[in-house]
């Protein structure tokens, strides 16, 4: 009986150290630049957030001249 020989060699260990460091480097590229910084800038950022939120919220309602809210009904108890 013949053997079956191949053009390449195909060593599996080899194959999938390849695939494992491409995966890395691919998701290391397509990490978020932001996500690196620590909490304590994050919270300062937030209450800065919040509070030009409110202010936009506030001009709202005066131009147009009406309330701006969250209004919700339980319809599952009747």
């Amino acid at each position: 009986m013949k053997k079956k020989t191949h053009k390449y060699k195909f060593n599996m260990y080899k194959f999938t150290l390849f695939i494992s460091l491409l995966a890395l480097i691919t998701l290391t590229a397509c990490m978020d630049a932001d996500s690196s910084t620590d909490s304590s800038s994050k919270e300062g950022n937030e209450v800065g957030q919040k509070s030009n939120t409110d202010e936009k919220f506030a001009q709202l309602e005066n131009d147009f001249d009406a309330q701006i809210g969250v209004y919700a009904i339980d319809t599952g108890s009747n």
